[in-house]
Parts: C-alpha cells; sequence; structure tokens
C-alpha cells in the first residue's frame, strides 16, 4: 500500500514538474518585442532576431501591446489607431478633431485603453477598445507619459520631470518625487521603471527608494514576469535584469525606439 501511494505521489510530481517545465518554454519561446523602426511598427523575438514590420504607415509612434497579445495601439498624427499583431484589422478609434492624441496603452485586464488628449486642456482619456470615450482625468500641463497601475486604481504621469500619482476613487493628485519623465509600471505594480533623460532607474512605490539599472536609456518596459526590462539606448533597443546583470543589444539599425513586450502594456 506504502509503495503504491508513493509511486503515485511520484507520478504526480514528475507530471507537475513537466507541467511547469512546459510552460515555461512556451512562454520563453512566444515572448516578442514590439517597436518602431524608421517610423513603423516592427516586431521580433525577444532575442532580436526574426524582425517584420507590421505597418507602412510612416509617422507612427508608442505601441502597446494588448495584454492578450493579439492586438497593438498606436499613435499617428495625433490619432489613435489600433491593428492585430498578425498585421490584420487596421483601424482608427480617435481623431485629432478634438486634438493631439498621444501614449495610448491598455489596462491590465485589457478591458480599457488610455490615451493623453492636449488642445486647449490636456487630459488622460480612459475609452473602451472601440474608441468610446469612458471618462477624461483634467490635468494641469502637459506631460510625457503615464502608466495606469495594474490594479486599475491609480495613473501615475509625468508632466515634466517630476511624477504624479491620480487616485481614481479618492479622485485626488498628488506629488510623488522628482526626476521621471518617460515611466512604466512593473507588472506587480511595486515600482516604477524611470527614464530620467539620461538614465533608467526604478522608483519603489512603497518605500520611495530608487534603484539605477542602466546608463544613457530611455523609454523602459517590462517582460511580463518582471524580471527584465527593455529599453532604447543610442536609437538601438538592449534588455537587461532588473539587478542590473545581463544587458544585451537586440537590434543595431540606429533608428529604433519605443519597445513593448507582447502581453505586458507599457
Amino acid at each position: 500500500m506504502i509503495k503504491s501511494i508513493t509511486a503515485k505521489l511520484s507520478l504526480l510530481f514528475l507530471l507537475v514538474a513537466i507541467t511547469t517545465c512546459y510552460y515555461e518554454r512556451e512562454i520563453n519561446e512566444e515572448l516578442e518585442i514590439c517597436f518602431i523602426r524608421g517610423g513603423n511598427i516592427w516586431i521580433m523575438d525577444m532575442d532580436g532576431s526574426n524582425q517584420r514590420q507590421i505597418t507602412f504607415l510612416g509617422n507612427t509612434y508608442s505601441p502597446s501591446w494588448s495584454p492578450d497579445g493579439k492586438r497593438i495601439l498606436f499613435e499617428r498624427n495625433s490619432e489613435i489607431y489600433i491593428i492585430n499583431s498578425d498585421r490584420t484589422g487596421l483601424k482608427k478609434l480617435i481623431d485629432s478633431t478634438l486634438g493631439i492624441n498621444q501614449f495610448p496603452t491598455w489596462s491590465a485586464d485589457g478591458e480599457k485603453i488610455y490615451y493623453y488628449e492636449t488642445d486647449v486642456t490636456h487630459s488622460i482619456v480612459t475609452a473602451k477598445p472601440d474608441g468610446t470615450i469612458i471618462r477624461r482625468y483634467t490635468l494641469t500641463s502637459s506631460i510625457s507619459s503615464f502608466s495606469p497601475s495594474p490594479d486599475g486604481k491609480y495613473i501615475y504621469y509625468s508632466p515634466g520631470s517630476i511624477l504624479r500619482k491620480i487616485d481614481i476613487e479618492k479622485e485626488s493628485d498628488d506629488f510623488i518625487t522628482n526626476n521621471p519623465t518617460k515611466i512604466s509600471f512593473s507588472p506587480d505594480g511595486n515600482s516604477i521603471a524611470y527614464s530620467d533623460g539620461s538614465s533608467i532607474s526604478l522608483y519603489h512605490i512603497d518605500t520611495g527608494n530608487i534603484t539605477f539599472i542602466a546608463p544613457a536609456a530611455q523609454f523602459p518596459c517590462w517582460t511580463p514576469d518582471g524580471k527584465t526590462i527593455v529599453y532604447t539606448s543610442g536609437n538601438n533597443l538592449y534588455r537587461i535584469n532588473i539587478d542590473g546583470t545581463n544587458q544585451k543589444p537586440l537590434t543595431s539599425t540606429a533608428d529604433c525606439s519605443s519597445p513593448c513586450v507582447k502581453w505586458k502594456p507599457k
């Protein structure tokens, strides 16, 4: 009887190990990066290989990959577009009749999109993925980037070289710290990767501590496991572990920027 139970437990542990390894292998194989190259969206594997062009419109900026990995938001000529990651289904969501629209991104659950709208006023707009506007959060000045928290409770944004936080429930807007310009929330919501114009660091939300990651870097984005940051340096793309190790170049054409990793909106 004991031998039978032991054998069954061993088989169970073996199946769990096989399933876990298979899952990790599949995730690693399928992870990809979308980015801007020569004014259009391209996609490549995590090691920089298999580069292929997705859009052919020109003047394209700020791609953001949906949490389900099927769609990419982007900005073109002050308007917001969406396209399937297989290059089909190009559609304009937000036109420029109400002003300039920039920095589109997704909620962590994929149920909403966000973008920055500026004309006479400045606002962060929440909308449905079809472009139907849900709400506007009015700001007091222009911004250089923003990132919603994964739990949907906050929107952190950067007006100039500072970091501020909108508490959606309390409808408050508070100063957090100096220096950040381009920002991106970690998948677990505990920290923010940011560029100060010359390097990338992590701002730890609970403690307020700052960890330096990479010099001469901007446009940070995360992998879904929260272990790696992809970024732009010298108009090429690199990846680095959040502990500052294992830095690797991904491109060499000197016309690349604004990376975003599959399954992790900015």
